[in-house]
């Protein structure tokens, strides 16, 4: 530039885009200069468009078996260089070849749920990412849809156990620690067994309150095992629990009692049964490490403590004078209610007062019971008739061999 200019303007360009510092300077004509340095910012086009699907059999948000499609999210993402916390605008196509896709989003979200997916399908997509000043950037590629998931057992969710490791128990109330693997997932009940489902099962409700919606309670460790025969027959599936006789027997708490006669428990079975204590407490903790399972520690003196979120979560003497009906308080993250109060449930293991010291893998607990005399099952969840919110503790374990103080359960089947 000059002063002869008749347009003091200049245009600059960064093909490549990014920042460029611009050294300018003016002089008159009597020999005065004034000078100025300035960085331009050239704006760049996003990079990376990338679509992605979970690849995980059970991330299908529904599935119908009969047509052999499902419902898959899948997710955008791409990156600014300039202005990372741009929002950027995802155009997504998707279909079975790269000639016939056809628009399924637009948006700011990066989620779409695409529909009509097929177990195991090649999706080709097409993904156009813009920025806030119309850059855009376009990418394309394909993704294999999971397997489809296996059919869902009414009322159960699945437990994301597969490969995973976790620290059980807890110093404080347990003593010692195990660390325990899994080699499968498996589903849950979500809430424990109600009568309306005993007594459509069994054909009678032995509870001490009547209403289809509560928890069955007064049921010994047997007679759940006895529920889970018949509800895998009534379903076509193997039974895991197996017996030479039934006998009737009077039990601590007064009430007659089947118990089950020389028997056995084939885990290699399909079928319904009761969880071990490592799925239980694994499935109790949902991720979470804490003494609670909704993100609490236990604080003040160990017998007398009061979690102030636990009536958020669970029913224990300070909330209820009596059994309640199941999935009245807030879930844990994997979606499953009152695993903390209401009543106590039944776990398979035998009750030992100590965990092994080494790595479980898929633990199944004592082979026999440390004490014949006694016959004592672990007990797991706290009760609705007990003080101290230690007992909700995701750690919190005692061993019975009545159903005292509860009596209740839920189902687990290994996942196909």
């Amino acid at each position: 530039w000059d002063d002869t200019t008749v347009v003091p303007e200049k245009t600059l360009a960064n093909p490549s885009g990014g920042p460029i510092i611009v050294v300018w300077a003016a002089e008159d004509d009597d020999g005065n200069t004034s000078a100025d340095t300035f960085l331009v910012n050239f704006n760049r086009a996003p990079h990376n468009p990338v679509v992605s699907a979970p690849e995980s059999r059970y991330a299908w948000t529904s599935f119908d078996h009969e047509a052999g499609n499902g419902t898959l999210p899948l997710s955008m993402s791409a990156s600014d260089p300039d202005y990372p916390s741009d929002t950027l605008l995802f155009a997504l196509s998707i279909g079975p070849s790269p000639g016939q896709l056809a628009k399924v989003y637009n948006g700011h979200s990066g989620e779409h749920a695409a529909e009509g997916i097929g177990s195991g399908a090649v999706v080709h997509w097409q993904l156009i990412v813009q920025d806030v000043y119309g850059d855009t950037a376009i990418g394309t590629g394909s993704i294999i849809a999971p397997a489809s998931p296996p059919v869902r057992p009414e009322g159960m969710l699945v437990i994301p156990a597969k490969d995973s490791t976790f620290q059980m128990g807890s110093l404080r109330l347990t003593n010692n620690l195990q660390t325990v693997q899994f080699t499968y997932d498996f589903w849950m009940d979500s809430t424990e067994i109600t009568q309306g489902l005993y007594q459509e099962v069994v054909g009678e409700n032995p509870s001490s309150e009547i209403g289809d919606p509560l928890p069955v309670n007064r049921i010994n460790w047997y007679e759940a095992g006895l529920f889970c025969n018949a509800r895998s027959k009534r379903e076509g599936r193997d039974t895991v629990y197996a017996y030479a006789s039934l006998t009737r027997v009077v039990g601590g708490d007064g009430l007659s009692h089947y118990r089950m006669n020389d028997f056995t428990i084939d885990y290699s079975k399909a079928g319904y049964r009761l969880p071990t204590e490592a799925e239980w407490e694994y499935a109790c903790r949902a991720g979470t490490t804490t003494d609670f399972y909704w993100g609490n520690d236990i604080e003040g003196p160990y017998s007398t403590s009061r979690d102030p979120d636990a009536d958020d979560y669970a029913w224990h003497s300070g909330n209820a004078s009596s059994m309640q009906p199941v999935a009245m308080k807030l879930p844990n993250a994997f979606g499953l209610y009152d695993m903390s109060g209401n009543v106590f449930e039944w776990c398979n293991d035998w009750y030992h007062h100590s965990y092994p010291a080494d790595l479980q893998i898929d633990p199944t607990g004592p082979e026999n019971a440390p004490d014949p005399s006694l016959e004592y099952r672990v007990y797991r969840g706290g009760s609705w008739s007990f003080g101290g919110t230690f007992c909700l503790s995701s750690a919190y374990r005692v061993g019975l061999g009545d159903p005292i103080n509860g009596g209740s359960f839920r189902c687990v089947i290994v996942t196909e």
